[in-house]
């Protein structure tokens, strides 16, 4: 410890010895540049202080130019920041007018794009009610044609019971005939004279004569009663198969007057088929276009026909469909055949090809 202590106080002792050493040398050198320095900066002589003065003026000049040109550049850079500033300015000022015309523009182009928006929900809800429409129409269309082809079907078998019925209407005809010469009384004396003022039934086609007329009356008796109800054609023969054992014998006057009640129905016949095709029905131009008798004679069937269209037109003007009356045919006094009230033969519109129009009839 004491060793410790003796070292530090002899390097302590070392190190001042050292610093006295030096220390002189080191002063007389600091006094000596003192010195120098001390004579450089401060003259002596007039000369000297003459330049001093004039070095300090150079400086002053030199720094009053550096000022001056800092003070161009300043003011220069202030007026380029100016004219920046104005173009800035002017600029804004454009860019503030363009902002206003968009502007004006933009609300313009807003209003028609609301007017657009206006047009497209209207367009919308026109197309919604197009496509309502045309989906009515369509299921209408649709209907339409279900019904088209029901009535196409209707018509095609009303057509061939038409058909039918004038068919077996011509056979009842010609079979009528038949028994109007079969229960005719034998020639006598003057009977040739009244049997030639009578006029004779009308011929019936051979094609239609020959095809078996016993079984088509048969056919037209059992199918007509079940849809329609007795026609004048059955009754009438019911009526001759019931009187023709009681009168063996028939005067001329009933056989006019079983033509009568013959041409009586076909009239109504082709009446109700007029009612039944309405304004279009052919048979209709084919009556209003037929001839009008000219002679006293019995009318002919268009005149018949005629004759029911003005009374029902006169009886019920305003009535859509007629009823056709009751039809009474007499055959012999004391027998007569009453049809039922409300008794209706329905047909079908006329064929193209003219399958439906009806036949002249004789005037018996």
């Amino acid at each position: 410890m004491i060793a410790t202590a003796l070292v530090f106080a002899l390097g302590a002792l070392v190190a001042s010895f050292l610093a006295l050493v030096f220390a002189p040398i080191l002063w007389n050198n600091a006094q000596r540049l003192a010195r120098r320095e001390f004579e450089a900066n401060i003259p002596a002589s007039v000369r000297e202080m003459r330049a001093e003065v004039d070095a300090a003026r150079a400086k002053a000049a030199f720094d009053l130019r550096q000022d001056a040109m800092r003070h161009r550049a300043a003011q220069e850079t202030v007026v380029r920041e100016r004219t920046e500033a104005g173009r800035a300015i002017l600029e804004n000022g454009q860019l503030l007018a363009r902002q206003v015309e968009l502007d004006r523009e933009i609300a313009a182009s807003s209003g028609r794009i609301r007017l657009l928006e206006d047009q497209i929900g209207l367009l919308t809800q026109e197309r919604d009610a197009l496509l309502a429409t045309r989906q009515d129409l369509r299921a209408r269309l649709e209907r339409r044609e279900g019904e088209l082809a029901s009535l196409s079907a209707k018509h095609a078998s009303l057509s061939e019971r038409f058909d039918a019925q004038r068919f077996q209407l011509a056979t009842a005809e010609a079979r009528v005939g038949e028994l109007t010469a079969a229960l005719a009384p034998p020639p006598a004396a003057g009977a040739g004279a009244l049997a030639a003022t009578v006029p004779a039934p009308r011929p019936v086609p051979e094609t239609r004569a020959a095809a078996k007329p016993e079984a088509s009356l048969a056919a037209f008796a059992s199918a007509l009663p079940a849809a329609t109800g007795p026609t004048g054609s059955s009754r009438l023969r019911a009526a001759i198969a019931r009187t023709g054992a009681a009168k063996p014998a028939a005067t001329p006057a009933d056989h006019a007057e079983i033509r009568e009640r013959i041409g009586d129905i076909a009239a109504r016949v082709i009446h109700e088929r007029i009612k039944v095709e309405g304004a279009d029905s052919q048979l209709a131009r084919f009556i209003a276009e037929a001839p009008q008798p000219t002679g006293d004679g019995e009318p002919f069937l268009a005149d018949r026909v005629r004759s029911l269209q003005a009374g029902e037109a006169s009886a019920a003007p305003d009535a859509g469909v007629a009823v056709t009356p009751a039809a009474t045919v007499t055959t012999a006094p004391g027998a007569t055949a009453t049809a039922a009230p409300g008794a209706t033969v329905t047909t079908a519109p006329g064929k193209p090809n003219g399958a439906g129009r009806a036949r002249r009839k004789s005037r018996r």
